[in-house]
């Protein structure tokens, strides 16, 4: 209904493959949650950001 809406959708709290599995059959846009990273000082997202930036989860 979003994406026919012209909106984007973002999942948050995704802690298992299958979610993220239903998230993409589902054409979601955007997802969050343990499965992806666990929480962390912004130290350690600045680090994180730098080393793996490219290698970002795509959905579409």
């Amino acid at each position: 209904m979003a994406a026919k809406l012209g909106m984007r959708t973002i999942a948050e709290g995704i802690e298992t493959q299958a979610q993220l599995d239903q998230l993409r059959r589902t054409r979601c846009d955007a997802v969050q949650g343990f499965l992806l990273a666990r929480p962390m000082s912004a130290s350690m997202v600045a680090t994180m950001l730098a080393d793996a930036a490219p290698s970002a989860v795509k959905l579409r």
